[in-house]
């Protein structure tokens, strides 16, 4: 058979595809880019919240310590 005869099954990929619209791609990555901006959001909160918590753990240590006298 030749190749331009060829049946609809032996078509690439990028041929059967369907067709998105611009707005459908566009909507697709602003999706894509609030949920990385969420997800950076959510790894900077809790490196602070971890931070501060071994900051009130070492002040609790500090808190709890005699403080010597400076002779």
């Amino acid at each position: 058979m030749p190749a331009e005869e060829a049946p609809a099954s032996v078509l690439s990929s990028s041929e059967q595809a369907p067709r998105l619209s611009t707005a459908a791609v566009n909507r697709t990555a602003e999706v894509i880019r609030v949920r990385i901006t969420a997800r950076t959001v959510i790894d900077t909160m809790t490196k602070i919240n971890c931070d501060l918590s071994h900051r009130l753990h070492i002040a609790d240590r500090l808190d709890t310590q005699p403080i010597l006298p400076v002779l």
